[in-house]
């Protein structure tokens, strides 16, 4: 079985789709529309796309797209994220360095 979703690996999406089809061949698009134009075409595709996010609410292109596609949403998963950031004392052993004080972080899918 074939699942696409948002790539690149290891990415919310990927791990949703991984939970949801532990055997399944995941695939991975560049964005929302190239997934669902693969799903418009594929006579049993499979995708899997959040619907929304903790820090954004409603995920808007997947949204629009389900209102103007033909495919349908037929399951619903719930992907728990936390986070959590881990610090060292500068000049510890593995310490970033003190002048280095930027952090990044995800959009989760909940």
């Amino acid at each position: 079985m074939t699942i696409w979703t948002l790539g690149p690996a290891g990415t919310f999406s990927d791990e949703a789709a991984r939970e949801i089809f532990p055997d399944a061949d995941i695939r991975y698009t560049n964005n929302f529309d190239q997934l669902f134009q693969i799903l418009e075409k594929s006579e049993d595709g499979i995708g899997v796309v959040p619907i929304e996010n903790s820090l954004h609410g409603s995920v808007h292109e997947v949204m629009d797209s389900l209102c103007h596609s033909p495919v349908s949403i037929w399951r619903m998963h719930d992907l728990r994220i936390r986070h959590a950031l881990g610090a060292l004392k500068a000049g510890t052993s593995g310490a970033l360095s003190a002048t280095r004080r930027r952090s990044r972080s995800a959009v989760s899918i909940s």
